[in-house]
């Protein structure tokens, strides 16, 4: 479990997280002392285990099926319709798949 140590008189939910031990410094490079570098303050709030927002963009654009796939619309289907094949507004009909690390990025947003 990680240890939080709230200072006093610092504002209401700064808190002071604990580093791992850094590696021995170059003596050419400015050196801060230990107890500055090894202090990283954070809000309070992204310890706790609130759930995040469902990104609202992200829900009309895309749709996640039941394996878990993600997919979307294609693109060059809104407008300029007249000057394309028929075969190409066909085609620019179906839905696309996304795969890899854009397809966790989309779950990650969409609370998944």
């Amino acid at each position: 479990m990680l240890a939080v140590k709230v200072l006093p008189g610092a504002p209401v939910g700064l808190a002071i997280l604990p580093s791992a031990p850094s590696a021995p410094r170059s003596p050419g490079r400015c050196v801060l002392p230990s107890t500055t570098c090894a202090a990283v303050t954070a809000p309070l709030r992204f310890l706790s285990c609130v759930p995040g927002k469902t990104h609202k963009g992200a829900r009309k654009r895309f749709h996640v099926r039941a394996d878990g796939s993600v997919w979307h619309a294609a693109r060059g289907h809104r407008h300029y319709l007249s000057n394309k094949l028929p075969r190409q507004r066909r085609r620019l009909k179906r839905l696309r798949s996304l795969g890899g690390r854009d397809a966790a990025k989309i779950l990650r947003m969409l609370g998944r």
